[in-house]
């Protein structure tokens, strides 16, 4: 009788645990701020990024159904961020420092573009932005705020 009062208070403080958690990330997720940037927008809108985040550094992130998971950049100065005309319709090209000779690309083209996404933390500091391909292909650009840059290089 006792072992089986154990294993319920056992399972009762699981469970206590496993709700607080959850009620920690449905919390979180509330406090972040998500906005979808529609496309007619997207000039203006990636001029006014590229001026509020140029030289943070950022990570790109790439998951599609044909790639995968890859990781193309990682903590480079972002130099800007752009909409145009691209061979399968709008493109996003993203231009970012190359710090070393052995760095890879410093230009990523985002084709067939769809949708952008902002998302803010809850004090209302953006955090990341989320760009989807025709393709189902999506792009994550994470900022590093708390590391800015002081001079640009």
């Amino acid at each position: 009788m006792a072992t089986l009062m154990n294993q319920q208070k056992h399972a009762g403080g699981f469970i206590e645990e496993w709700a607080a958690r959850w009620e920690e990330e449905a919390l979180a997720d509330v406090r972040s701020i998500t906005e979808e940037i529609v496309p007619r927008k997207w000039n203006s809108f990636f001029v006014t990024f590229t001026y509020r985040h140029r030289y943070w550094p950022v990570s790109i992130e790439q998951v599609g159904p044909d790639m995968g998971y890859r990781m193309p950049a990682g903590n480079r100065p972002l130099v800007s961020i752009a909409a145009g005309p691209g061979s399968q319709g709008r493109a996003i090209l993203i231009s970012l420092v190359k710090t070393k000779p052995a760095d890879p690309s410093s230009c990523f083209i985002v084709s067939a573009a769809q949708r952008v996404w902002l998302k803010r933390n809850e004090n209302g500091v953006d955090e990341t932005l989320e760009i989807e391909a025709a393709d189902g292909t999506v792009t994550l650009l994470h900022l590093c705020p708390l590391q800015r840059h002081k001079e640009a290089p």
